[in-house]
């Protein structure tokens, strides 16, 4: 009985592993055909110019876990301006082989410079895609899917994009760092 529980693990195993990874749609064309681009900013970091765009995105509203509304969200979630605050929340790492090939070595450079930003934040109104990029090998991706806007801090970007360059740098071209499925956690950094 041990050797057929101890096999029928083993296959267990064997099938899982060869099911291939739930990797998260690629933002940008998740985003949907429709998209406009709501803000240009940038800032400097060590002489290089960080490029942080942001872009309404109707296709999200099919990827959101969200049914509530600005009126539906809990007051001791909102900070002064209205918005849910996320920063210090958890995200789980999913490594994907369809995304363009990003240089590690620049998404340290990224998050170092996104990080340098601390202690602000930044707002990602509701179902939008915010795109931090310096024209080189990576780029970071903040999708919001819920119906709220975020008041996102820089610190949390930066670090979940150079934890998931280290965890997926090894044998894919990128991956994506999805929120947990708490409440208030409708988003992901690509």
């Amino acid at each position: 009985m041990q050797h057929l529980t101890l096999l029928l693990s083993a296959l267990f195993l064997a099938v899982l592993a060869a099911l291939p990874a739930a990797a998260f749609p690629d933002l940008t064309k998740a985003c949907g055909k429709n998209a406009q681009v709501t803000k240009n900013t940038s800032f400097v970091y060590d002489s290089k110019t960080i490029w942080v765009t942001t872009q309404s995105c109707p296709g999200f509203a099919a990827l959101s876990n969200s049914s509530r509304t600005p009126g539906t969200v809990n007051s001791t979630l909102l900070n002064g301006d209205g918005q849910v605050s996320v920063c210090n929340d958890a995200c789980n790492v999913e490594c994907a082989k369809n995304q363009t090939d990003a240089v590690e070595d620049d998404c340290y450079y990224l998050s170092d410079a996104i990080e340098s930003l601390t202690p602000q934040s930044f707002t990602a109104p509701a179902l939008s895609l915010t795109t931090f990029s310096f024209g080189a090998g990576c780029e970071y991706n903040y999708a919001n899917f819920d119906k709220v806007d975020y008041s996102v801090c820089y610190a949390d970007v930066g670090y979940v994009g150079a934890i998931t360059a280290n965890e997926c740098s090894a044998d894919s071209t990128g991956g994506s760092c999805v929120s947990t499925d708490a409440n208030d956690n409708d988003w992901v950094v690509e």
